[in-house]
């Protein structure tokens, strides 16, 4: 269970955290508490919660194609997919 694990670190460090977490972690049950929404964006599943309760749970690409969404609000307010694809950096660039 990883609670929030980068939130004190800058872009670049917690990029090859995430790295290093896709590339050990396959074939494993990750739960993770997150607000960077980048960090889980590409889970196979997401739990949005809100005041102690499950607001919504599916496939991220679900969730996303849900008008009036809890994720696709919140992803929405962050300028859409692809800027919060291009927030997460190098995350999935193995050159960095």
């Amino acid at each position: 269970m990883l609670d929030e694990a980068t939130s004190n670190l800058d872009a670049d460090s917690d990029a090859r955290i995430q790295r290093l977490l896709r590339r050990s972690l396959t074939n494993t049950t990750l739960l993770t508490v997150a607000h960077r929404l980048a960090t889980v964006i590409d889970f196979d599943t997401i739990l949005v919660l809100g005041r102690g309760e499950l607001l919504e749970q599916g496939a991220p690409s679900e969730l996303l194609s849900r008008p009036g969404g809890q994720l696709a609000g919140m992803v929405a307010a962050l300028g859409g997919v692809d800027a919060l694809l291009a927030s997460r950096g190098s995350v999935d660039d193995e050159t960095h």
